[in-house]
């Protein structure tokens, strides 16, 4: 229930904690939440830092390649494969149909967010022991916000879709 601004402190801890464990772990649902946490919270400080971790990491792909290049136009794309296509085919369609036609990517996007989304909660590489472990992540797709806002899509179709975080995807 806080605003996104009063959030700010919390989000630099999550970030300091998810690079600093990251280093030499190679996570990828970490290497993925920490790069959709700067770019949704605008949060560059620690672009330097994911940079770093992502040269460093040794299995390299193609969603978090394109990501970082929206927020660094240098960084170049390493590979066109995904390294967790079971989970990230459908964003990587988002992604590709951007390219073409964005009205076809937000008809994509809202068909995963209300189709598939929420069968990665109980049976996807996202929350695979979570609520097992106790390490609930909650149903907001921060994907999807952070999607929308690196790839310039218009959210108004998305509007109806309870997993979408529409405030994040306009923050800053």
């Amino acid at each position: 229930g806080l605003d996104m601004h009063e959030q700010l402190p919390e989000v630099d801890l999550i970030l300091r904690h998810l690079i600093d464990a990251q280093d030499g772990n190679d996570n990828y649902e970490d290497m993925e939440t920490v790069l959709y946490l700067i770019m949704l919270f605008n949060r560059t400080e620690f672009l330097d830092d994911y940079r770093k971790l992502l040269q460093k990491s040794e299995q390299q792909d193609f969603y978090l390649d394109f990501l970082m290049q929206t927020l660094d136009s240098s960084w170049q794309i390493r590979t066109e494969k995904l390294r967790c296509p079971k989970y990230s085919n459908a964003v990587y369609e988002v992604v590709l149909l951007s390219k073409e036609n964005k009205a076809e990517a937000v008809q994509r996007l809202r068909r995963y967010l209300k189709r598939q989304w929420i069968l990665t909660l109980r049976k996807g590489v996202i929350t695979h022991h979570d609520l097992k472990d106790d390490n609930y992540r909650g149903f907001w797709c921060i994907a999807s916000a952070a999607l929308v806002k690196a790839l310039k899509l218009d959210d108004t179709e998305l509007k109806d879709c309870k997993y979408y975080p529409r405030d994040m995807a306009h923050f800053c």
